[in-house]
């Protein structure tokens, strides 16, 4: 999960929709809290589509080290 700070218009739609997996951070902007492994992916993926300055990716690969 990643939250583009450039797009972030923090509206706090995916804080209140999975606030396990999404806070603000000191400049009010959203940022992930880390993998959510006990999120369905279909429920992040509807969050990163809802987000009105698509600033949500959902990678389904683990990134690389």
């Amino acid at each position: 999960m990643v939250v583009d700070k450039e797009l972030c218009v923090s509206s706090g739609r995916c804080v209140a929709d999975i606030p396990e997996v999404f806070e603000f951070d000191d400049e009010e902007l959203a940022r992930a809290t880390g993998d959510p492994p006990t999120v369905d992916i279909a429920r992040l993926r509807a969050v990163a589509r809802n987000c009105p300055g698509q600033a949500i990716t959902v990678e389904t690969e683990p990134r690389p080290s």
